[in-house]
């Protein structure tokens, strides 16, 4: 989950996810609060892209 919208995040960035999306604005709280909730508990040795602008 977190890779599929940091993907879009890269791919669009927030004013081009509204763009498209139009009804909603991306939704760049819940994916800080999920990476926030996997790096608390993190074992699974995979690296870790913090891009968020």
């Amino acid at each position: 989950m977190i890779e599929a919208a940091q993907k879009v995040l890269q791919e669009h960035g927030e004013a081009g996810y509204q763009a498209r999306w139009v009804r909603f604005p991306f939704p760049a709280a819940a994916l800080r609060n999920l990476r926030r909730l996997h790096l608390l508990d993190d074992e699974c040795d995979q690296p870790h892209e913090m891009f968020m602008p």
